[in-house]
Order: structure tokens, then sequence, then C-alpha cells
């Protein structure tokens, strides 16, 4: 069970390290593709150099798209991560009544087993329902 509630922990840390980079990855890169198109607009109407524009553009396009992709693929990222660390914290809970139960006298220990799957199955069905 504390090795269960030490993976929970360095899931989480990693993932939420993972998760910040790659959202600051996604916004420099905005930035930056901003700034190319800004500068190629800029070179258009003042400078009139026309090259250095039409490869600006393309350049800060280019990359608008791909920090595009990186906050969908950060977005989807993130749903996953949370969807599995809940899967995490469910089974400590489950683990934590197990042990709990482990400690009760034979008789009692058999009535709390059922309820734990009782709980259990009644929450799967509920989780079910609301997805389905």
């Amino acid at each position: 069970m504390l090795k269960n509630n030490d993976e929970t922990t360095d899931y989480f840390r990693i993932s939420k390290k993972q998760a910040h980079s790659s959202f600051w990855f996604s916004i420099i890169a905005c930035i930056i593709g901003i700034l190319m198109i800004c500068l190629s607009l800029y070179s258009v109407f003042v400078i009139k150099n026309m090259q250095f524009a039409i490869v600006g553009i393309t350049g800060g396009t280019i990359t608008e798209l791909i920090a595009g992709t990186v906050l969908v693929i950060h977005n989807k990222s993130a749903l996953q991560l949370n969807y599995y660390y809940d899967a995490l914290h469910e089974n400590e809970k489950i683990l934590s009544a197990i042990n709990l139960a482990d400690k009760l006298d034979k008789e009692s220990r058999r009535k709390m087993y059922k309820e734990i799957i009782r709980v259990q199955i009644c929450n799967n069905d509920t989780i079910r329902k609301n997805k389905g």
C-alpha cells in the first residue's frame, strides 16, 4: 500500500512537471510565431520587402500551427493524466479499506469485504451511467 502511494506521488510529480513544460513550450512558440508575423507585416508596409515578408509570414504561421497542436496535445494529455491519477487514487482507497478490514475479527471482516465490493460495484455502475 505504501509502495502504491509512493508511485502515485512520483507519478503526479513527473506528470505535473511534463505538463508544465509542454504548456510553456507552446506559449513561447506562440509568442515567437506572433513576433514573426508582426515583423513580416512591418517588412511589407514599412520596408517594402516582399521576400522577407513571405518567408516570415510562412514561418510564423507554421510556428503558430505547431504551438496550437502542442496546446491541443497538452490538453488531451492532461485529461488522460487526470483519469489515470483518479484511478490510482481510487485504487489506494480500496487498498486502504481492505487493509483496515484485515484488522477486524473474522465475521466482521467478511461483512466489511462484502460492503467494500458492494460499494465498488455501485461506484462503477454510477460511473458507467454518467459516461453513457
